[in-house]
């Protein structure tokens, strides 16, 4: 591995170079099909047109035929390589050459009887710009993230040497089945990571089927590779959900990208199924029990006695509940309660 120039996390954008192995690059463009077979002046099929089309979107081909490998292909080629300061890969038109073969006198002296047709045979066999396959990779974007990149300047290169991921970050996370009539498609999330402090709102774009092993815990999740136009209802089958915790899988969407940099990094997720419109009384919800006449109390803690409050209970959250004393005795901001009681 000669050069790397792709960092995790980082966005690679189409016409670029993303690793250089043995001095050669691997430059990016954008396509469905994989490079399969190198590519030479009057070659045609789908995988010229897509070539074709790559580099007419970065400027380089003007007019050229949709699916043969032409002359103009060929300089355009030249050009994307010379922008990226690197020889373009050329072949001889007639085949490989046999450096260090001899001619005998036969073959000299007609060499030199055809003067007239010299031209023409320099023409002939004067080296073309092709398309190796090992010196192009295409994804089905305009760019990708780099979700991992094992080696180095130096390194030798014995397997993948870089993963890429396109069509945008996801986030996957594992709803509990008692949570599951609180949730809905086209809610309203919170994305947050407790590593760089940042926050982005998402939205709930798909629920799957239940599952006994689910991907995740109902308080995380993990921003992984999306799908382009991936949407509806995930299975359970889906890859991260076969292990973990029972429950509902959700799909969480960006409304803005989401952070290459969060790219499988654990998120908290946090999802607002009930709010208030102004401030409430509030208690740990280990405070709150149920009485033998059914009804529900916490219990107050004031000057080394218990007094029982009765009290009604409202929205939930974080560990915390919403209370309102409806007795005749009081329960205020900053009254200490029996918690586990």
């Amino acid at each position: 591995m000669t050069r790397v120039p792709v960092r995790q996390g980082h966005a690679v954008r189409q016409g670029s170079v993303v690793v250089e192995v043995s001095g050669r690059p691997v430059i990016l463009l954008r396509g469905d099909l994989p490079a399969y077979r190198d590519l030479h002046v009057g070659d045609k099929g789908p995988d010229v047109a897509q070539l074709i089309r790559a580099l007419r979107v970065l400027g380089y081909v003007d007019g050229d035929a949709e699916d043969t490998y032409s002359s103009g292909t060929a300089t355009a080629l030249k050009q994307l390589y010379g922008h990226l300061k690197y020889e373009p890969p050329t072949v001889d038109s007639t085949g490989p050459t046999n450096s260090g073969s001899s001619a005998t006198e036969g073959e000299v002296a007609g060499a030199a009887e055809t003067g007239p047709n010299d031209a023409a045979a320099s023409e002939k066999t004067a080296p073309q710009v092709y398309l190796p396959a090992a010196e192009v990779v295409f994804v089905p974007s305009s760019s990708a993230v780099a979700i991992s990149v094992p080696v180095r300047r130096g390194s030798i290169v014995k397997g993948p040497v870089l993963t890429l991921a396109w069509g945008g970050l996801q986030v996957r996370a594992t709803l509990p089945d008692e949570d599951k009539g609180l949730v809905s498609v086209g809610q309203r999330v919170e994305l947050s990571s407790g590593q760089d402090g940042m926050r982005r709102v998402a939205i709930v774009s798909a629920i799957g089927r239940y599952s006994a092993g689910a991907s995740r815990d109902s308080t995380s999740g993990d921003a992984t590779q999306g799908l382009p136009g991936s949407s509806g209802t995930v299975t359970p089958n889906d890859s991260d959900a076969s292990d973990g915790e029972a429950g509902y899988p959700l799909v969480i969407k960006g409304r803005k990208p989401i952070p290459a940099v969060w790219n499988g990094a654990d998120l908290q997720v946090s999802i607002t199924t009930a709010a208030t419109s102004a401030p409430v009384l509030a208690v740990p919800i280990a405070a709150v029990y149920s009485s033998a006449d059914s009804s529900t109390r916490v219990v107050k803690w004031v000057g080394g006695r218990k007094i029982p409050v009765e009290v009604r209970t409202g929205v939930s959250a974080n560990g915390w509940v919403q209370v309102t004393p409806i007795g005749s005795i009081a329960l205020l901001k900053g009254d200490q309660v029996v918690v586990g009681q």
